[in-house]
């Protein structure tokens, strides 16, 4: 389920879900025939004087829906006891709307009849006697591992069941009755909480738990873990887990390719790399997963993947993870290949280098549709930190607000990058050494077009939007706005060092842009831009900008047909 903006109006803050009571977008809950299910669902909205109102589509017939007291924020009680006739799967999307800005979120809901599953229920009375079924059910998870066979699912009812468990190869489903907020394998610091360790497949699936207290098997994994297994992990909150080593939120390793379905990494801690997840060879699928406030001594406080790993990532959210030591706050990528769509890294801090996210030996990744926003380097690369690769695919990307206290703060491209981007949006972003907005350092190249760079700033007043030494170029820079990026836009050095004189225009091919300080090219002007907002952050074009349609008249124009406009908000919409 997507957020869906409707009727947005500027100034205006959309309703949120309150999570909890609310549940995660896209949860899943089984209810047993005759089970009564329950759901809250609440909404706020920070502007005091809005009214809020949540509403529901979809819910199933004999199914109720009551209207909770207030209205900022509003609630809504959805309440189900199926019958036998209800079998199936059903979805249901939840609204909440302040008449200017709505929001949604959904559910599924699979009814069973009370036969052919496993159940667990930590509360059965009778646990020496429990034979898994609904009425005598298993009193520990792994008691009914041990007795599933290939296909089984195993239900698990509302509890904290202190164990370690192991798929042991199986192909089964370990899913919970009511979700994660409500049922919790707690690993009681003596090894890997989950385990996937013997060749298990995406048929082998653990939903919808809480992971916690777990402390790495072999040093590795605290919450999960996983070797030569690609098991499917979907609605989990992996959570105050730690491991010595490498993985404190999970570990996989030697070929395994886990998949990642709306999963939270919270609060875990690795003593070496990747504190929320560790991902070695193979390959990491993540759609709509949350990493918030996950550490690592060195490297990844959020993410580390490497060892020519495979990433296939969308809507992955990651924000206030710290690699204390050494680089990417957020995510270190090593020697990977694929594509990242939907990404949000906002507010990771590295000790050394890639406060955002830092990528080496990478073979041309793609982000699209991302930002980079309000992170930290103590080294180089506030926003983005990237060398020795092949070259770094973007597009729709902002990369805002980001700093480092050595140079580079929104990029630092070391060692024959090439950075080729559509619709980049580079602003605020600072350095205590030089170039604010990028940094390149020893054949490093840019092919930029249609791309906003704007207030960007480094002390030394060089390069303060795009620095560039040691046979740096810009290759193309196009159908783009350079404003207002302190006493120097755009800087690249003949040598080696900070204070080598400007090389001659011909490494810096600029052409129909708009430039603070007017460079030679077809096209180019120095003109205000006219931004709506600058003080909101708002770098569309006013009404009367000069920027509207006077891109390259050979290039493809804007969605509504007329000449391209430059910089990353053309009036006439982007040609994706």
């Amino acid at each position: 389920f997507l957020i869906e903006l409707v009727d947005y109006v500027p100034g205006n803050d959309c309703p949120e879900f309150d999570r909890p009571p609310t549940p995660n977008d896209g949860e899943n809950f089984v209810v047993m025939v005759g089970d009564t299910l329950g759901i809250t669902v609440q909404a706020s909205d920070v502007n005091p004087g809005d009214t809020v109102t949540v509403t529901h589509f979809g819910i199933p017939s004999g199914s109720s829906w009551t209207v909770g007291p207030g209205t900022n924020p509003a609630s809504g009680d959805f309440s189900w006891t199926p019958v036998s006739s209800d079998v199936g799967t059903y979805s249901i999307t939840f609204g909440a709307d302040d008449t200017q800005c709505s929001v949604v979120t959904g559910i599924t809901i699979s009814v069973q009849e009370d036969g052919g599953n496993i159940y667990v229920c930590g509360t059965n009375p009778d646990c020496p006697n429990a034979n898994g079924t609904s009425g005598n059910p298993w009193c520990a998870i792994q008691e009914a591992i041990d007795a599933a066979v290939n296909g089984d699912i195993i239900v698990v009812c509302p509890g904290v069941y202190p164990e370690n468990i192991n798929f042991l190869g199986k192909s089964i489903i370990v899913m919970s009755q009511m979700g994660p907020s409500v049922t919790t394998i707690d690993g009681q610091s003596l090894g890997s909480t989950v385990t996937f360790q013997f060749g298990e497949t995406s048929a082998s699936v653990l939903d919808g738990f809480t992971v916690t207290n777990g402390m790495g098997t072999h040093g590795v994994g605290g919450g999960i873990r996983i070797d030569q297994s690609s098991p499917m992990i979907v609605d989990c909150i992996i959570t105050g887990n730690d491991t010595a080593d490498n993985g404190g939120g999970l570990h996989a390793r030697n070929g395994s390719h886990p998949t990642l379905h709306g999963c939270v990494f919270e609060f875990n801690h690795a003593g070496y790399d990747g504190g929320g997840v560790y991902q070695e060879g193979g390959g990491l699928t993540m759609v709509d997963c949350t990493f918030e406030q996950n550490s690592a001594e060195r490297s990844g406080g959020g993410i580390y993947v490497r060892n020519n790993a495979v990433v296939n990532w969308s809507m992955v959210d990651v924000f206030t993870n710290t690699a204390i030591g050494e680089d990417g706050g957020g995510v270190y990528l090593d020697g990977i290949t694929g594509s990242v769509d939907e990404f949000t890294c906002d507010l990771n801090t590295a000790g050394d280098d890639g406060g955002g996210i830092y990528m080496w030996n990478n073979d041309a990744p793609l982000f699209s549709n991302s930002q980079f926003n309000s992170n930290t380097a103590g080294g180089r690369g506030g926003g983005v930190f990237v060398k020795s690769s092949i070259s770094l695919e973007m597009d729709n990307v902002t990369v805002y607000n980001n700093h480092a206290d050595s140079h580079g703060g929104g990029f630092f491209m070391r060692n024959d990058i090439q950075l080729n981007a559509i619709y980049l949006i580079l602003a605020n972003n600072s350095s205590d050494g030089v170039g604010g907005g990028i940094f390149m350092n020893a054949h490093c190249y840019l092919d930029i077009d249609r791309a906003t760079i704007t207030g960007n700033s480094a002390p030394a007043h060089v390069g303060e939007g795009i620095y560039g030494r040691n046979m740096s170029r810009i290759n193309r820079l196009r159908n783009s706005i350079v404003w207002a990026n302190g006493a120097s836009n755009l800087f690249l050095a003949v040598g080696n060092s900070i204070g080598s004189a400007p090389q001659a225009f011909d490494a810096i091919n600029v052409t129909y842009t708009d430039l603070s300080q007017l460079l030679p090219g077809s096209g180019n002007m120095t003109a205000d831009p006219l931004f709506v907002d600058v003080a909101l952050h708002d770098y569309h074009l006013q009404a009367g900008s000069p920027c509207i349609d006077a891109g390259d008249p050979g290039d493809v124009g804007d969605l509504d047909g007329s000449q391209a406009d430059m910089g990353a908000w053309p009036t006439g919409g982007r040609i994706l």
